[in-house]
């Protein structure tokens, strides 16, 4: 049997207040070579392991 998929939170007062100033702080920020290697990599790693699951 499925377990009910709860509702979206939303954020009110000063969450949505400090999630607003950081998404503001971040938006015209560039991730570096690094961090993208690293996403790639975690990628292609989940990737391959949902094949290995699925065959």
């Amino acid at each position: 049997m499925a377990t009910a998929i709860s509702k979206t939170p939303t954020l009110k007062g000063k969450e949505a207040e400090n999630f607003q100033k950081l998404a503001n702080a971040n938006k015209n920020k560039c991730a570096s070579k690094k961090e993208v290697e690293c996403a790639i990599k975690t990628f292609i790693s989940v990737l391959r392991k949902q094949e290995i699951i699925s065959k």
